[in-house]
């Protein structure tokens, strides 16, 4: 499956894209705080895969909802196509995609890519 994001405005450097169960892109609370896109759930992860176990993308492993990161450039767009194998696009269509703040194992960064900071939903 290609994505190929169409994002403007977005801070330089890598973004985590993830694949989540849900449509809603609705705050949630987490903790005892309110925070954004958490109405999505988690990751999409129809074989029950845990970090650590499973299916590669470079260090580390991931569930099937793991896209690898996309980078913005200086010109703070995203418009590189990410390629993965490892899901098909029936099983995601009507699911929310999220693009994380930071990549995925960036040094010094949270895991995961950190908040979730800008949201989708696909198509096609």
């Amino acid at each position: 499956m290609m994505v190929t994001p169409n994002l403007s405005d977005l801070p330089s450097g890598a973004h985590a894209f993830h694949i989540y169960e849900h449509p809603n892109r609705g705050a949630g609370i987490k903790g005892s705080k309110k925070a954004a896109r958490l109405m999505a759930g988690s990751h999409y992860n129809p074989t029950k895969v845990e970090h650590g176990q499973g299916m590669t993308y470079g260090q580390g492993m991931k569930s099937r909802g793991h896209l690898p990161d996309n980078i913005t450039g200086a010109d703070i767009t995203a418009t590189k196509g990410i390629m993965t194998d490892k899901v098909k696009v029936t099983p995601v269509k009507g699911r929310a995609i999220m693009v994380h703040r930071h990549g995925n194992n960036e040094a010094g960064k949270p895991k995961g890519g950190g908040a979730r900071f800008a949201s989708g939903v696909i198509l096609k």
